[in-house]
Order: structure tokens, then sequence, then C-alpha cells
């Protein structure tokens, strides 16, 4: 059973909680925070292992040893054709048994050092893009773009790039050592500078000065306006901050 809170919030009630039978999906449409994942269950003591399920965004649902992680979208990879015959890069589906999309991303489109891609629902009607941007310098690293129809462009960026200088000052003098071997590997060609390579990052999406929403590495996601479509934070989460 499924209950919508007063702000919002999609909530599961499960029968036999305590069991292991996999939990029944929850509507995907207004779900506020998710996780990508396969845990179902946390472990029931110290020395217990987690019940898991099939890769799926999950709801966190209670607190501790007590949560449950129902699933509102399952993903789809290796990727197949579409409904349409397309080759995708993945899919998102509504079944565990993955014959419902939700959304497809088409193939990456490669520009210069920029990757797009095309989000499609479960008609293959496209609902947005998705746009890679590559860092320019140092400071600046990869960022991301949604481009939604109707809507203002989202740009999500390093979490510590949107504070004041301060903290942004703190950082880098805390992981001085951290920024020399970036500085290095940069004047050696190593690859893209980028000052989150040693973990998954906290990115910001907003547009102008107003957040739309927040995502950890490519597992955990936060909706703060309900106009984002959700399935673009899907389509990213298979995509992958990278």
């Amino acid at each position: 059973m499924t209950v919508t809170g007063t702000n919002g919030e999609v909530t599961a009630v499960a029968a036999g909680a305590a069991g292991s039978a996999p939990l029944a999906p929850v509507p995907w449409e207004r779900v506020r925070r998710f996780r990508l994942g396969t845990e179902e269950r946390p472990a029931p003591g110290w020395r217990g292992r987690p019940v898991r399920g099939p890769l799926a965004l999950r709801v966190r649902q209670g607190r501790g040893r007590g949560s449950l992680f129902p699933p509102c979208a399952f993903v789809r990879v290796p990727a197949v054709p579409d409904a349409a015959g397309r080759p995708t890069a993945g899919a998102v589906c509504a079944d565990p048994g993955l014959t419902r999309p939700i959304c497809s991303l088409d193939l990456p489109v490669r520009t210069g050092r920029e990757h797009r891609w095309t989000v499609r629902d479960a008609r293959g009607r496209e609902i947005g893009t998705i746009r890679r941007v590559p860092g320019r310098f140092l400071l600046y690293p990869r960022s991301w773009r949604f481009e939604q129809p109707g809507r203002p462009v989202v740009t999500a960026r390093t979490e510590w790039l949107t504070a004041n200088p301060l903290r942004l000052l703190w950082r880098l003098l805390g992981g001085f050592w951290g920024v020399v071997l970036v500085v290095l590997s940069f004047a050696l060609g190593e690859g893209e500078a980028d000052l989150d390579d040693e973990g998954p990052r906290v990115l910001v999406w907003r547009t102008g000065f107003r957040t739309v929403a927040t995502s950890r590495g490519s597992w955990k996601f936060r909706v703060r306006a309900d106009w984002l479509d959700r399935r673009l934070l899907f389509a990213f989460a298979v995509i992958g901050d990278r």
C-alpha cells in the first residue's frame, strides 16, 4: 500500500516488512528523494547482510535498521533498442521485469569534448536533453545541463563552486596536496582537470539563483522544484557523473 503525504512525498507501508519478500514499487512521478542501489533492507545486525533486490532507484522509508528502500523505477543495463527500434544508451522501467519503460536515452552525440544525450518517454517522444560540458580549467570542473522543453535550462555544478569565496578558499587550502597533484596532472596532459575525482561529488542543479535539485555522485538525489521532470534525473543516474 502507498500513501502520498501533503508535501508530495510518496511513502510505502509494506506488510510483512520484517520478511524478505521483494518490496512493491511506489509511484515515481512525485518522489522527491531517491537513490540508486540494490539494498531493500539493511542488515538486521552487525554480522548480518542487507537484503538486496534488482538495481533500481529507491525511496527510503523509516530510519536506521528499520529502514525500507522500495523501488520507484528499475534500471535496464545493458541497453536494448527502444519501441521504435532505436539503439539506446540505457533505460529506466516501471517493473522489475524491465518491460514497461519510463524513459530511455539515445546514444550520446559528441561535439568536440561535449556529450549530449536525448531522453525519451515510453512512446519514444523527446522529453529533454542532458549535456555534459567538460571543465575548462582547474577551478572549473565538468558541469551538466538539463534542457527541458518549456522550462529554463538547468545547470549543475560542484557544490563548492556555488558557495561563497571564503568556503572555496578553505577547500583549496584544506586540500593543498590534492590540488598540487591535479595541477601536475593537468600540466602533463593526463586528462581533464577535476578536483572531485577523489570521490562522489555533490552537484547543485540550478536555474539562475534557484536550486531545483541536488545530487551526490550518481546515486543519491533530491528534487526541490516539482516542475523538473524526474525522468531527466533518472537518466542522469544511468549515465553517471563521469
